[in-house]
């Protein structure tokens, strides 16, 4: 939010200007009812907003690799998601 000093455009909008199908949604039940609506064939976009209050890990910290993250998650599993 602007009063906590950050914000963030709205990616649902930037989606749509691309022609990239868009949604937002703030809870699973809304995140259920896109699923029907997804076509595999073509990109989507999928805004999730969370609470200001949320805690989001794991995070990755500045001037660190993406895949660098804490906590960190077992290397298999890394490897895992890296051959993706």
């Amino acid at each position: 939010t602007a009063e906590g000093g950050f914000t963030s455009p709205s990616f649902m909008d930037i989606g749509k200007a691309y022609g990239i199908d868009s949604y937002s949604v703030s809870t699973i039940e809304e995140l259920r009812e896109i699923q029907a609506n997804i076509n595999e064939m073509k990109p989507v976009l999928v805004e999730v907003v969370l609470p200001c209050d949320t805690k989001a890990y794991p995070k990755t910290y500045f001037g660190q690799e993406m895949y660098s993250q804490k906590p960190y998650i077992p290397d298999e599993m890394m490897q895992e998601l890296l051959s993706m």
